[in-house]
């Protein structure tokens, strides 16, 4: 993801889900030799090759934007493989830059482990 003041002005892109940080191995997500996932939840595609993560599909009515704190809430759909099943999934996001002209107002913490970094 990315956040610009303008469609021709992109920074470093922001990860919002990363499955080791948000622990998804091994709990919706397979990882070789951590779990059994892959031959629980079907399909079953007989091999132990760690699962991923794409295709992310915002759900704008439950995404919300917080103007006095600058915080986003993303609510969103991630489809996984290994094992293949769709994720509701929330991340919160502290975006300082996300307009240029907010420069060097408030910083936000750390507080939230799904916190977006400050681009």
């Amino acid at each position: 993801m990315r956040f610009g003041a303008n469609p021709w002005t992109w920074p470093n892109e922001v990860q919002i889900f990363k499955p080791c940080r948000d622990l998804a191995y091994g709990h919706f997500m397979h990882w070789s030799g951590l779990d059994d996932i892959n031959r629980r939840v079907p399909p079953d595609f007989g091999d132990d090759l760690p699962g991923w993560a794409y295709g992310l599909f915002f759900l704008r009515r439950f995404t919300s934007w917080d103007p006095s704190s600058r915080e986003l809430s993303l609510a969103y759909l991630m489809s996984t493989n290994r094992p293949y099943q769709v994720q509701v999934m929330r991340s919160n996001c502290g975006c300082q830059l996300c307009n240029r002209q907010y420069a060097g107002r408030r910083r936000s913490s750390n507080r939230t482990r799904n916190r977006c970094i400050e681009l």
